[in-house]
């Protein structure tokens, strides 16, 4: 299995102008003074065309396609490893468009110097818009329709050597282009499909009066720039493909776009801008962004056998039959599309009203965010006032406690001297209490005398009667 990134080139072209030297100025007020800048694998100014560094890249995908490589998966019928150029030229004059058409020579001589003898080639040269297609080679108009129906191969021929197919494409067309080559080798029998694809001059911004004319697949690309999107933004590329392949444009290049098939992308773009800027970036962003997609490719089975084909045109019947069942599908499909549409109205509605509702709800934060900033603010003063308050309280009820306990050392003080006091007193009258005892002894014993010698009166009384 082949592996790799997209392989990018940009030439950078000066335009009729520039060559004869009239005009000489500075490009960078194009981009307004401000460095851009963009990953490719080479970017090859007009002085440096002869170094070609495509050139091997181009003799790579040359050698694969002999070689029989297909995609990763069979499931979009590509039976060769189905290489692709792709010139994006953006806003070219007939200079530019000299060099595109050399570089496509250069791709037929080294594919008429790489090939085998008895290798058999067929090819396709059709020109694709958004509204129809033309075959070239038989100046036949084809609807988008059959081409999508029946497939592009349906109209491929047979010629003898890569040289005799440029002598048919030299002459140029001013419309979007691809030119399909199928190669089988004789002794593996296997088949390698070579494509090129030239978008001339893709429109990027929506075409208005001036540009409508050229802008003839306009549709398209903007499709094929949105599954670009789509796929380096998401690893299920196989939905990718089966979403966009309604298009002839769409149906050709999504497998490559997917990563089914080795690709390489060549712009050219004017070094002067001048009136096209903002269409010369997004030229640059596209190129980028396809630098990145990464492709794949195996080499493919051996081509079928005569004793095959009745079995393949079996095949061929039964796939023109389910086509019917198809269209049946893409009215049911266009049908619920039309649903998705109305449904998408309404959730559009819904999310206006939602918008609405979100833009109230909001003010209403807004109203209820500011009442609790002011009540925050009261807080916090009142926060202040109490914290103010509670140190009031704190050194009232300190310096209360203060003098209460100066005032208890005082009644301690006060205490102490009265029981001080009473026991002095305690001991004074003790000593009362003793010296009135000796009293009280000494009076009862005079009292006592008293009455003795009262007794001995009354005897002596007594006697002398």
């Amino acid at each position: 299995m082949n592996v790799s990134n997209v392989k990018a080139f940009v030439w950078t072209l000066p335009n009729s102008e520039l060559l004869s030297e009239r005009n000489k100025h500075d490009h960078s007020n194009y981009f307004d003074g401000q460095k851009k800048t963009w990953i490719v694998d080479k970017c090859i100014r007009d002085k440096d065309i002869d170094s070609n560094p495509a050139e091997e890249e181009r003799k790579k995908n040359i050698r694969l396609a002999l070689k029989g490589q297909v995609p990763l998966l069979k499931l979009y019928n590509n039976k060769g490893l189905s290489n692709k150029y792709t010139h994006i030229l953006y806003r070219g004059d007939f200079y530019a468009y000299s060099k595109r058409m050399e570089e496509k020579k250069l791709i037929f001589e080294e594919l008429d110097r790489e090939i085998k003898p008895n290798t058999s080639i067929e090819y396709i040269y059709f020109c694709i818009t958004d509204r129809d297609c033309y075959d070239m080679r038989k100046e036949v108009p084809r609807s988008n329709k059959s081409v999508l129906e029946k497939g592009i191969d349906t109209w491929m021929k047979k010629t003898d050597t890569p040289m005799n197919i440029w002598k048919d494409i030299s002459g140029g067309t001013q419309l979007p282009h691809v030119l399909k080559i199928k190669l089988i080798d004789a002794l593996t029998k296997r088949s390698g499909h070579l494509y090129i694809f030239d978008l001339l001059h893709p429109r990027f911004l929506p075409p208005t009066l001036e540009t409508k004319k050229g802008a003839v697949i306009y549709n398209s690309f903007e499709k094929i720039r949105y599954m670009v999107d789509l796929v380096i933004s998401t690893e299920d590329t196989c939905d990718t493909y089966t979403m966009y392949n309604n298009e002839v444009w769409t149906s050709l290049l999504t497998p490559f776009i997917c990563g089914f098939g080795k690709l390489l992308v060549l712009g050219y773009l004017n070094e002067c801008p001048k009136m096209h800027k903002v269409e010369t970036l997004m030229a640059l962003d596209f190129i980028a962004k396809m630098k990145s997609i990464k492709s794949k490719s195996l080499p493919n089975d051996a081509t079928l056998k005569p004793c095959d084909i009745e079995a393949m045109a079996d095949n061929e019947r039964k796939y023109n039959e389910s086509q019917m069942t198809i269209q049946e599908m893409k009215i049911y499909i266009n049908d619920i599309l039309a649903e998705k549409s109305a449904r998408e109205m309404y959730i559009a509605e819904l999310e206006n009203k939602i918008k609405d509702d979100s833009l109230k709800e909001e003010n209403m934060l807004n109203s209820s965010h500011q009442e609790l900033q002011l009540l925050g603010q009261l807080f916090k003063r009142a926060a202040v006032d109490a914290a103010n308050r509670m140190v009031q309280i704190k050194t009232f009820a300190y310096q209360r406690l203060a003098n209460l306990k100066q005032e208890k050392m005082k009644e301690t003080e006060a205490l102490e001297k009265l029981q001080y006091e009473n026991s002095q007193l305690v001991i004074k009258i003790g000593l009362v209490e003793d010296e009135l005892s000796r009293e009280y002894a000494i009076a009862i014993k005079e009292k006592n005398d008293l009455r003795a010698y009262l007794k001995i009166l009354r005897d002596s009384v007594d006697n002398v009667k």
